[in-house]
């Protein structure tokens, strides 16, 4: 990727503030080189430059990574924001990869460029909207966040950086925060059709905060046996967001507690389908199948937890009560004493196996 050049034995040039000889190593990223030759060109000292960049980037060659700090420190007091502004053209072109070795050489240059900041922070949100895992986009909008909070440390007064900011925050899920930026960004002065889209966006998290507000509430309600009144805070919230599984595993726990198994059962299913890890819904699901007969469907859903989470003490304690209401108080009890080998102390396992006929109170 890097070819070398030198100047002749005994030869120095003066290049900027900086004089060197045929003992320093000049490179040249082999695409430039290409290009040059090509063009019958010589070559600039913008692409030894280039060269560098790349080398201190990618931590290539770290012998001579100290002699191309002192260099680029002593060539051009003004090269740190030369290189932001080449990030900048390469990110516009879409070289993401030139753009963050910009910055990252430009930072160790001169880490107090607000501008460079900014563009650090945002190579850093894109990459954030890119990512497929979670922890992957939390770890990128956390790098956001702190290279456009350092941004604005230095240059307060910018509202560009505050705008941004927001997003960073809303995606985070401080609604706060954000909201805090992008009034402090339309504070600053931002262009009219900006405004216009932050004030929609506060109007959204406020409507957010008031469903929030609701959910827990519901939540509330569940948790003090106020079951009416949850199923009424609850039932408004999963109709108008049929994808939130959060508040339908609520309502439907909210209708098992009141008995009625059938919305129950209704809900919790498609809980299940929706979010397939959260072993809860399985669980409560299986149970209100149990209570309405159906002893195969919620052996099935206890057994597609177990596979999930298989050293769940109360999932193989319920597992075992479906048996023995069953009459297959062999496989019961196998469950029971699995429970058992996962929580010792678990009454609800030792309980119904102190209910099992004698022969069958013995480890399997």
């Amino acid at each position: 990727m890097i070819e070398y050049f030198y100047l002749q034995a005994g030869e120095k040039e003066m290049i900027g503030n900086v004089v060197i000889d045929e003992r320093f190593p000049l490179p040249v990223v082999q695409e430039d080189l290409a290009y040059m030759f090509n063009n019958d060109k010589g070559i600039p000292w913008a692409y030894f430059i280039k060269g560098m960049v790349y080398v201190l980037a990618e931590e290539i060659d770290p012998e001579n990574h100290q002699k191309y700090w002192e260099f680029l420190q002593n060539y051009d007091p003004n090269l740190a924001e030369k290189l932001v502004a080449e990030g900048a053209k390469a990110a516009e072109k879409g070289a993401k990869d030139w753009a963050l070795r910009y910055w990252q050489v430009a930072a160790r240059l001169d880490g107090n460029q607000p501008e460079l900041l900014y563009n650090y922070g945002m190579y850093f949100l894109e990459e954030a909207a890119r990512a497929n895992e979670n922890s992957k986009r939390e770890e990128m909008l956390e790098k956001a966040e702190e290279y456009l909070e350092k941004a604005i440390c230095i240059k307060g007064d910018w509202a560009l950086p505050w705008y941004r900011l927001g997003f960073v925050y809303r995606h985070l899920g401080d609604w706060a925060e954000a909201k805090e930026a992008w009034q402090k960004a339309r504070e600053l002065g931002v262009p009219a059709e900006v405004e216009a889209e932050i004030e929609q966006l506060i109007n959204d998290i406020d409507r957010i905060e008031l469903v929030e507000s609701q959910f827990k509430s519901g939540r509330a309600s569940l948790a003090q046996g106020k079951l009416k009144q949850a199923a009424l805070l609850l039932q408004p919230l999963v109709k108008k967001y049929p994808d939130w599984w959060e508040a339908k595993y609520y309502l439907g726990l909210t209708y098992r507690y009141l008995e009625e198994y059938d919305k129950a059962i209704a809900v919790l299913s498609e809980t299940v389908k929706q979010a397939p890890w959260f072993i809860s819904a399985y669980n409560e699901l299986a149970m209100c199948l149990f209570v309405q007969g159906e002893l195969e469907k919620a052996a099935d859903y206890l057994w597609l937890a177990i596979a999930k989470q298989p050293k769940d003490a109360g999932l193989w304690t319920n597992l075992g009560l479906v048996y023995q209401k069953r009459g297959q108080l062999e496989d019961a009890a196998k469950c029971f004493y699995k429970a058992l080998e996962f929580n010792p102390k678990d009454a609800f396992a030792l309980n119904y196996l102190a209910e099992l006929p004698e022969e069958y109170r013995r480890p399997c």
